[in-house]
């Protein structure tokens, strides 16, 4: 299958596993996406970033990675496109692996059956926008219910699974969209009460000039967030704020609320 695997560098999104193995996870990054999200490097990564990977070579791949850490973080592009996705968590769990899965949502059915046979231990989930008209913006596609139902749907498989399955929600912020945006984004996942809101700072401010999107004053969003939990105490342990870029890999810049 067509990856790029970059050992040892994510920084997992999570508080509450107590271990050694937290504070990075490998990276299996699948090379296709059914979206074409505005403030996304994906399409910038090179041809030659992929290679090839078998059942054999990836199982080799994965004794390899190992040696340095157990976390797992399958992700793309769209992950749930990978025809061989299933196998290759089944590989990794197989081996003591900890799976976490990134998606846009938009394959529920895929994600059910995952869930089901205890592949996953950690879905990530990324909310293009707070309705569904600023989803289609950001992810620069026509179809709706593929980057809004499908979400939903997802969320509320997920939600059945939870005692099995920790749910993270990711929606990224912007000086732009800023406005009601966090109270929103919490009334949005209020149905699934054990599901974290993560929210990302927009992670760079070199976007084309016609996006016109600017990322937020570290210290005003942090404000912003624990005057939220201070005064929403259902929040309270379930919100990850990534202030910027060092978040993606830098487990100590994380912010749990």
């Amino acid at each position: 299958m067509y990856y790029e695997i970059i050992p040892n560098k994510f920084a997992p999104k999570r508080k509450d596993r107590e271990d050694s193995m937290t504070t990075n996870s490998h990276s299996i990054c699948y090379g296709k996406c059914n979206c074409n999200c505005v403030f996304c490097d994906f399409t910038k990564r090179p041809e030659s970033a992929y290679n090839t990977y078998d059942d054999e070579l990836f199982s080799e791949a994965v004794d390899i990675l190992l040696e340095k850490g157990n976390n797992f973080k399958f992700t793309g592009g769209e992950p749930t496109l990978n025809p061989h996705l299933e196998r290759h968590l089944e590989i990794v769990k197989a081996k003591g692996g900890y799976v976490y899965l990134d998606s846009n949502g938009s394959n529920p059915e895929i994600l059910e059956k995952l869930m089901q046979k205890n592949l996953i231990d950690v879905l990530g989930i990324s909310l293009k926008g707070i309705d569904k008209e600023e989803a289609l913006k950001i992810a620069n596609i026509k179809n709706g219910n593929l980057i809004w139902d499908n979400v939903w749907r997802t969320l509320e498989i997920a939600n059945k699974y939870s005692d099995k399955v920790r749910t993270i929600v990711t929606l990224v912020f912007t000086q732009e969209n800023r406005e009601g945006r966090l109270k929103r984004f919490a009334e949005l996942i209020c149905p699934y009460p054990k599901a974290y809101m993560k929210i990302n700072n927009l992670q760079r401010d070199d976007h084309p000039e016609h996006l016109n999107i600017h990322s937020i004053g570290i210290d005003s969003l942090y404000n912003e967030i624990k005057e939220f939990v201070d005064q929403n105490s259902e929040w309270k342990n379930r919100v990850i704020f990534v202030p910027g870029a060092s978040g993606v890999s830098n487990y100590d810049s994380i912010i749990f609320f």
